[in-house]
């Protein structure tokens, strides 16, 4: 049996307390044996991974490797495979549903500076478990049926609309645009009564389903029967209930271009 697999070999103690949040806190008796196989583990590891000239990899003495890494770096190697083996068989020995990794309550620096190889160590470790659900009393409870109304006429709307998303644009030629036709249009407009520029009311390339209700009233009507190539000069409305208040229930105009179909 190799010095790593020792820590597992002594029994833990552990006391489990709930915590909120769906948390739990474990603490953990760790026997004096297994926290000094824990320190010899890490010994041979290290002296497995340092290269040191004048030594074999693996061979180094143990006086030399406390020399060369230090005796702190041995221990904290020592107590971050303690703490690891300790999670594990604590959780499976309380058969507590973890979720993810625990905290040292205390922090690690300070648990680092009492642990003393082949002395007892208690630790408590919080962590994440499953929630457990409690149901309350569902003895005379009563449901109720919802009757929902099967419309054929909105689910046939429904399959055209998935239909035309879906559907491959194919260029249009020798003829003018139509409804249902997807336009590529270049257009600026101004306000009527002011003559400024409609904010957000112009563009160079813009796609355009002509379908009733795409555009303000007016454009799309304007737009249908147009020729590529064509320009135009189309007076709209906006509606009284548009969302952009400086432009509710104002005439507008607009100098249109169809670009392509």
């Amino acid at each position: 049996m190799s010095s790593a697999a020792a820590p597992a070999a002594s029994p833990l103690s552990i006391k489990a307390s709930p915590r909120p949040g769906s948390r739990v806190a474990l603490e953990v008796a760790i026997p004096g044996g297994r926290s000094q196989a824990s320190y010899d583990a890490a010994v041979d590891k290290l002296s497995r991974s340092i290269k040191l000239p004048g030594f074999r990899k693996g061979k180094v003495p143990r006086p030399v490797l406390l020399q060369q890494i230090g005796p702190l770096r041995i221990r904290a190697t020592a107590l971050e495979d303690l703490v690891e083996a300790a999670f594990r068989d604590a959780v499976s020995q309380e058969m507590v549903a973890a979720i993810g990794r625990p905290e040292l309550t205390e922090g690690f620096e300070v648990v680092l500076e009492r642990f003393e190889p082949g002395s007892a160590l208690t630790i408590t470790l919080e962590l994440d478990v499953e929630p457990t659900p409690k149901l309350k009393s569902t003895k005379g409870l009563k449901a109720e049926a919802e009757a929902i109304s099967f419309d054929p006429a909105r689910i046939d709307e429904l399959i055209e609309q998935s239909r035309k998303q879906l559907a491959t644009l194919v260029p249009v030629e020798g003829r003018p645009a139509a409804s249902g036709d997807v336009a590529v249009l270049s257009f600026s407009g101004i306000y009527v009564d002011s003559g400024e520029a409609i904010s957000g009311g112009s563009s160079d390339a813009m796609e355009v389903a002509l379908e009733e209700g795409r555009m303000i009233p007016g454009f799309v009507e304007g737009v249908i029967g147009m020729a590529i190539g064509a320009s135009k000069t189309i007076d709209c409305q906006f509606p009284d209930t548009y969302p952009q208040e400086d432009a509710a229930g104002r005439q507008s105009r607009f100098e249109i271009s169809l670009k392509d179909l």
